[in-house]
């Protein structure tokens, strides 16, 4: 989510807190993670305006399943079975 350049990254971070406050780590500034819910939120500033991230978290087995079907790792890694024995 991008919001534009007329807020300021304490607004954003305000509103977020308004939710999640318990979760923001403070020493990372501008990173919230709630492990109960799964999920991670990122905050930061550029030229483009301030910028929120939501990431949630996947089992590894998942993630790699997401990354075959995307094609990540070439043209033929689409097939998801598992290997003959």
């Amino acid at each position: 989510m991008c919001y534009p350049p007329t807020l300021t990254v304490d607004d954003v971070r305000t509103s977020i807190n308004e939710v999640y406050g318990k979760y923001e780590l403070r020493d990372l500034g501008g990173v919230w993670r709630n492990v109960d819910d799964k999920f991670a939120i990122g905050l930061n500033k550029d030229a483009d305006g301030i910028h929120v991230i939501y990431i949630t978290f996947q089992p590894i087995r998942e993630v790699f399943k997401n990354m075959l079907k995307a094609g990540v790792f070439g043209p033929f890694s689409d097939r998801p079975e598992e290997p003959s024995q």
